[in-house]
């Protein structure tokens, strides 16, 4: 069966989003416990996801085929 990217995702946490020039976001892997800083089409480490857009107050991830939004 195929792993939907809600259960790929299931163990991430977004912390935060710096607003700038360049903007970032602070997604936590509550498995190991890690906090990536990832700023757009920045493949989160460990995952098959990639951050596919930032926005103010939510952010957009996507595993190639099927996209998620996390706030």
């Amino acid at each position: 069966p195929k792993v939907t990217i809600q259960e790929k995702a299931q163990n991430l946490t977004l912390m935060g989003i710096s607003w700038g020039d360049s903007p970032k976001v602070m997604i936590r892997d509550e498995g190991t416990q890690e906090v990536h800083f990832l700023e757009e089409k920045h493949k989160i480490e460990n995952t098959q996801l990639k951050i596919k857009s930032i926005k103010k107050d939510e952010v957009i991830i996507t595993d190639g085929e099927d996209e998620m939004k996390m706030d």
